[in-house]
């Protein structure tokens, strides 16, 4: 854990996704459903941060109508091909720096894995998200658990962290969210985009958290993710998060 000024975001891969019950399908265009923004002056600011040590590679997402889940696994595996090369060919890291965020240069095993996860036009359910990340691992002779981390109806953060910690990443599934569009620091103003969705589900791959705190009274926290269609963003923890569902993922 780094004490750096705090502004505290969990960096997570997020993926659209809209659905009926355990259905999750984007639905792109709910994907910019309302904007809003927010200026915060200050005169000290502190961000504490925890996250893997390395970041997921950000990969775009084909088709944000229905493939958020199976992004978010391909971005797990993405991660641990840091340390177990034989989950996808080509490389996705130089040391700990991703060099490769192309879904392109690994799509015939992204699309074995939607295939493993049963990808319908209606989505992936959580059911399949789990048994085809596991098949796909399993046949390249690795294993795969998954850690719930829910805790009174929602994602516990302190699990989470640990997680992080541990260089583990954390996949969430989600029924309502917003994320930064962009977050500018000028002199002693932040001036914050939003982008809110509260109809749309998502399924995302978390790896970070970061509390921004202004003048020892103002937090603003965030989860650091991959959006699945705009690169790795933050999303704040706030009342727009909903989160149905979260594991931790472990391949070893």
């Amino acid at each position: 854990m780094k004490s750096k000024k705090l502004f505290f975001t969990l960096f997570v891969a997020v993926f659209m996704a809209a659905a009926l019950l355990f259905l999750f399908v984007g639905n792109v265009a709910n994907v910019y459903a309302s904007q809003t923004q927010e200026t915060i002056n200050w005169n000290m600011k502190d961000v504490w941060q925890n996250k893997t040590s390395r970041d997921v590679p950000a990969f775009a997402t084909y088709d944000a109508m229905i493939e958020c889940a199976p992004r978010a696994g391909f971005t797990a595996l993405g991660f641990y091909d840091y340390e177990y090369p034989e989950l996808l060919t080509g490389d996705v890291y130089e040391g700990s720096k991703v060099v490769n965020n192309s879904y392109y240069a690994f799509y015939d095993e992204y699309k074995e894995l939607m295939e493993l996860m049963k990808q319908s036009p209606t989505g992936v359910t959580v059911r399949n998200f789990k048994k085809g990340l596991t098949e796909y691992v399993e046949r390249r002779g690795r294993s795969v658990t998954f850690t719930s981390v829910m805790s009174k109806g929602t994602a516990d953060l302190t699990q989470c962290i640990f997680a992080f910690a541990a260089q583990k990443p954390v996949v969430m599934f989600l029924d309502g969210f917003r994320y930064v569009m962009h977050h500018e620091e000028v002199a002693n103003r932040d001036t914050i985009t939003y982008y809110t969705e509260e109809d749309v589900k998502h399924a995302v791959l978390v790896y970070g958290h970061i509390l921004f705190t202004y003048d020892y009274t103002t937090r603003r926290e965030y989860y650091l993710v991959n959006s699945g269609y705009r690169g790795n963003v933050m999303m704040p923890i706030d009342s727009f998060l909903d989160v149905d569902d979260a594991y931790i993922i472990d391949i070893t």
